[in-house]
């Protein structure tokens, strides 16, 4: 299992269907969880970016299925920084 936390700005098109905000969400989440992911965590952001999401994905084949279905709707996009819990991390720079 992958991790991914995506940093998410809307496109213009994304900006102009706020209004039917709630149905992009679902479609966003169909798409993640059809490639086989979760959204683990989203959150509306005020700065640089519009949302920041937490996601998590089986393998990376999976991952980049799902970024690029969700670029094709046209209404977002992102910077997906690959993330694992700081304890894994340690044992890394341990091993």
């Amino acid at each position: 299992m992958i991790r991914v936390v995506s940093l998410v700005k809307l496109t213009d098109e994304g900006m102009h269907q706020l209004g039917d905000f709630g149905d992009t969400v679902a479609k966003v989440r169909e798409t993640v969880t059809g490639n086989g992911g979760t959204m683990d965590h989203v959150w509306q952001t005020a700065g640089s970016y519009d949302f920041v999401a937490v996601l998590s994905f089986p393998d990376l084949d999976a991952e980049f299925r799902s970024r690029n279905d969700v670029y094709k709707l046209g209404i977002l996009g992102a910077e997906h920084l690959p993330a694992i819990p700081i304890d894994e991390a340690l044992q890394l720079l341990e091993g």
